[in-house]
């Protein structure tokens, strides 16, 4: 008798490890398109800034931050990069991270 209880037994966890082959459901989560930053929310794809930060939302919740670009400086004004800085040397004078020409 223990003998048909130990077969018994191993022919029901042969069939549920069997059963477990096609691995677990997994139902999609509405928060892994979703970004939570300093008590805010951001959609998948979204860019935002934080302080002197450039940061995006990614797949999964991962934010990824890079730092702003710098400013330049140009007879004592400051220019943002990516502006034209106007009377400059260059045919076009650009702030470019710091530099500008």
């Amino acid at each position: 008798m223990e003998i048909v209880l130990v077969i018994m037994a191993a022919v029901a966890l042969v069939g549920f490890v069997s059963a477990q082959d096609d691995g677990p459901v997994v139902k999609p989560n509405k928060a892994d398109n979703l970004c939570f930053y300093n008590g805010k929310t951001y959609k998948l794809g979204a860019s935002f800034s934080d302080g002197c930060k450039n940061c995006t939302c990614k797949l999964g919740g991962e934010i990824v931050c890079k730092p702003c670009p710098k400013s330049c400086k140009y007879k004592g004004l400051t220019y943002d990069h990516g502006k034209t800085i106007p009377n400059c040397c260059c045919k076009e004078c650009k702030c470019n991270d710091g530099k500008t020409c």
